[in-house]
């Protein structure tokens, strides 16, 4: 397990983080991969509204919709990633360990870490972290919780 801290943005009053930036957020996740997600050309628009992300992986683009972040980024970022990890070949993942945006010195902190299947349930068995699934909604992660009973 890794984990990588960096600031994905800046708080300058809610309900908006002007300045939130998923480019960051997706070359924060590539580092937190360990070279299992490698995307270059990173570019999107949401910083002040709805808008695009496009990444390339090797040669193949990869491009969602999203809705821009105020409380939690979109679960359809991770979707994409989980996908292009999937398409490289890698049986890891990404996984929130934390459910919101921390606020830290250096600005907004995402809590995050990429684990592969072996370590996940190490974790899961030795209930070391909890690990929720980024590509849920907030109200689905709250649905699976109380469906395992761990809400």
């Amino acid at each position: 397990m890794k984990y990588y801290p960096g600031s994905v943005g800046t708080y300058e009053g809610w309900p908006r983080y002007p300045t939130w930036s998923y480019t960051r957020l997706v070359h924060l996740l590539a580092r937190l991969s360990q070279g299992h997600f490698v995307p270059h050309h990173v570019t999107d628009n949401c910083q002040q509204t709805d808008g695009e992300l496009r990444f390339k992986v090797g040669q193949r683009w990869y491009q969602t919709l999203l809705h821009q972040a105020n409380d939690s980024p979109d679960p359809r970022l991770f979707q994409l990633v989980q996908r292009a990890l999937h398409e490289a070949g890698s049986s890891g993942k990404i996984y929130q360990v934390r459910g919101d945006l921390g606020q830290s010195p250096s600005g907004l902190a995402a809590g995050y870490v990429f684990l592969l299947p072996a370590a996940a349930q190490r974790i899961r068995s030795q209930a070391l972290l909890t690990l929720n699934d980024p590509t849920l909604s907030v109200a689905q992660q709250i649905a699976q919780e109380e469906a395992n009973g761990t809400l």
